[in-house]
């Protein structure tokens, strides 16, 4: 029963025709008790306000003052909101019909306005009145009624007006966001292009590695697969420039113009700390190039790595390369890719991941990149000065360094970090046991500070819009490292065959 009573109570519908009868049911009694306290005027009995009327309407006067007041107050609270009449009696239709019946109580009350004024005359001189008087309860009892309802219109209509108002600011609001968040009118095209021309480059890419893995060949040099290695790379920058491309357009910035604001994009290659294939970047990333590491000796999960080999600034200094394409056609008809320069004023670099139950070595990710992969998803850092000092968790000693860092790389004032994953879903909701899906980080990043507008919103509409891409980036990460093994591999061979 009382789960019943619970359910109706809380249908806004039900709750709706519920209100309607209480206040109908509340209009009657106002109107009975209205009735009772004018008869006793015009029935001539007693005197008007003496002693003999207030004890003898005392408890009517009472119930319609105290009725007065609680209708008054229900109709300002928030549950009584949901009542569908408020539109009508906050209407104009509502204002119109009070007009006229104002109009036509004045007009009865102008024409019987002798007989009107004889009887007060009566009453105030005490004296008897005359047998064949008119009774003006009823008139009484409508101009009262046409008062309360006024009362009531102006509360209600100035409710309505402040919903409206605030209605009307919260679509403003709205269509304010969407046109801030909406890309411009070429993006679509622009990232449907880039998919299609990144696909196909992965195709050739896939066909290279074949080459490289087919065993019924002869064994290629290690020359050769050097060579292969770095055309992977020449396709992976490929593909930066073309996220780099896609993030100046959703900000609005004509590539081909020269423009003081300077996008870059990385890959952040992320491999185990214990992996075989870490050994590959051994020459390029010595130990000194370990940046914020936990000084009470945590190992890290994962090491990312910066490379400039996968690095580009979107601006680069041969025009040619500044147009909208991405390839060229050789004369077998096969897609080349544009040689897109590495960013040389990148500097090599590791970053730790640490992942483990402890939460506060989890709390010592740097923002960025390792927190991506931690968190599973999309970093979006406006500046990134501001982020690295906000960073309380981090011990003193490594938040002053990450400042300095930050404060001193004037290429990233402000910085995305998007995970390169074969999937973006997860398969168990533990997500240590799946956190070994992340391939690496793909950072998009600009010298000056609130990339994407400053917007968390257009950032979350970009990632969500260039997902199929990093897919297939993702799955060129993927071949990559298993390239790299197999010419790691094979440089083993050889030095094992040579010893």
């Amino acid at each position: 029963m009382d789960s019943g009573l619970v359910k109706i109570w809380n249908d806004k519908n039900a709750r709706s025709i519920l209100n309607l009868i209480i206040c109908l049911a509340a209009t009657c009694y106002l109107a009975l008790l209205t009735y009772d306290v004018v008869t006793s005027f015009t029935l001539h009995e007693n005197v008007i306000l003496s002693i003999e009327f207030v004890k003898k309407e005392w408890g009517s006067l009472l119930k319609f003052i105290l009725l007065i007041i609680a209708l008054y107050y229900c109709s300002n609270t928030k549950w009584y909101s949901n009542y569908p009449v408020q539109k009508f009696t906050g209407s104009h239709l509502f204002a119109q019909l009070l007009t006229v019946s104002a109009i036509l109580a004045g007009a009865y009350v102008s024409i019987m306005s002798t007989d009107i004024n004889s009887a007060i005359q009566c009453h105030l001189t005490e004296t008897q009145c005359a047998d064949d008087l008119p009774n003006f309860t009823a008139i009484s009892v409508g101009i009262i009624l046409i008062v309360l309802f006024y009362i009531l219109h102006g509360t209600h209509s100035v409710k309505l007006k402040n919903e409206r108002e605030k209605h009307e600011n919260d679509q403003s609001e709205k269509l304010r966001l969407a046109i801030q968040i909406a890309p411009p009118p070429y993006f679509a095209k622009k990232l449907a292009d880039y998919s299609d021309i990144v696909e196909d480059m992965f195709q050739e890419m896939s066909d290279r590695y074949t080459s490289l893995l087919d065993e019924s060949l002869p064994p290629k040099p290690i020359q050769e697969g050097e060579k292969i290695l770095e055309e992977q790379r020449v396709i992976i920058r490929c593909s930066l420039m073309a996220l780099g491309r896609l993030a100046q357009a959703y900000d609005n910035v004509d590539p081909s113009e020269k423009t003081a604001v300077k996008y870059r994009a990385n890959l952040m290659l992320c491999l185990k700390s214990d992996d075989d294939i870490c050994s590959h970047f051994e020459e390029t990333h010595t130990t000194e190039a370990l940046r914020f590491a936990i000084p009470f000796g945590a190992k890290p999960y994962f090491k990312l790595y910066i490379d400039e080999r996968y690095s580009i600034n979107v601006e680069q200094k041969a025009d040619k390369l500044n147009n909208a394409d991405l390839f060229e056609i050789d004369r077998e008809g096969h897609i080349k890719p544009l040689v897109f320069e590495a960013d040389e004023t990148v500097e090599n670099a590791i970053m730790p991941v640490y992942w483990e139950e402890n939460k506060d070595v989890t709390n010592y990710n740097v923002i960025g990149a390792p927190k991506s992969i931690v968190k599973g998803g999309e970093q979006f850092i406006s500046n990134t000065v501001k982020e690295a000092r906000a960073a309380s968790y981090y011990s003193e000693d490594i938040q002053n360094s990450v400042i300095d860092y930050f404060k001193n790389d004037t290429k990233g004032r402000s910085i995305v970090s998007l995970p390169v994953a074969t999937r973006h879903y997860k398969l168990s909701q533990e997500h240590k046991e799946d956190i070994d899906r992340f391939l690496g980080v793909i950072n998009i990043y600009r010298n000056t500070e609130d990339i994407f507008a400053g917007e968390k919103k257009n950032f979350e509409f970009f990632a969500d819009f260039t997902r199929p891409l990093r897919l297939v980036i993702a799955r060129m990460a993927y071949t990559h490292f298993d390239s790299i093994a197999i010419v790691e591999e094979r440089k083993a061979d050889k030095s094992s065959t040579n010893d």
